[in-house]
């Protein structure tokens, strides 16, 4: 399993995805469910040496990737985190200025999902973002066999936590699925091919 470059995505379309979802210079940013990096690397990118980018999941060969593509290009400001799926963040209250769950909580419980937003309502500052991209939700049952849920279900249990519907941004988010038929087992796929998703941008309200 490597890293394979996504054409139009590493030269192209990744940091300025990531300004338009949110991210600034200086920011402090969590990707939970990070896979191999593919929001991180440019996320990085955009928070410069003055930010810092957590990336956390629970897949070690995925993380291991990562982090082998981080040492290899001397990423100083990203911080990999290997866990066993606990949903418990390991953060200080108001630390983060934007979080990233992307193509995450189809796999998710409810309970489990509302856990996770409690936590991320917790760990963001006030007026920080939560960033999510809702696909697969109607689609398919989870881990635990819950059947799929509605995306307006979805913002609800995300708005129940503390957090704000904020704005959708049509066909902003890329749908990484490595697993796809696209996907060469060697070489680079082009950004062009892969599923484009609907993020949803939520803030934290003061008092949270």
């Amino acid at each position: 399993m490597t890293y394979h470059p996504v054409i139009g995505w590493e030269d192209g379309r990744g940091v300025p995805t990531l300004e338009a979802i949110g991210v600034r210079p200086g920011h402090t940013v969590l990707d939970f469910g990070c896979r191999v990096g593919r929001y991180v690397f440019p996320a990085a990118a955009v928070v410069g040496d003055q930010g810092r980018v957590y990336a956390i999941d629970k897949e070690k060969d995925a993380l291991e990737i990562l982090k082998r593509k981080a040492a290899e290009e001397e990423w100083v400001n990203i911080t990999p985190i290997l866990t066993s799926g606990e949903l418990t963040l390991e953060f200080d209250d108001a630390t983060m200025d934007l979080v990233l769950v992307y193509d995450v909580m189809h796999r998710m419980s409810q309970r489990d999902r509302q856990l996770l937003m409690q936590e991320i309502a917790r760990v963001l500052k006030t007026g920080g973002i939560l960033s999510t991209m809702l696909c697969h939700t109607e689609k398919y049952e989870n881990e635990q066999g819950d059947p799929g849920c509605s995306t307006d279900e979805l913002i609800a249990e995300i708005e129940a936590a503390g957090l704000s519907f904020d704005r959708q941004l049509p066909a902003t988010g890329v749908h990484f699925e490595c697993d796809g038929s696209y996907w060469p087992h060697e070489g680079t796929v082009s950004l062009d091919v892969l599923e484009k998703e609907t993020v949803f941008n939520f803030f934290k309200r003061p008092g949270r």
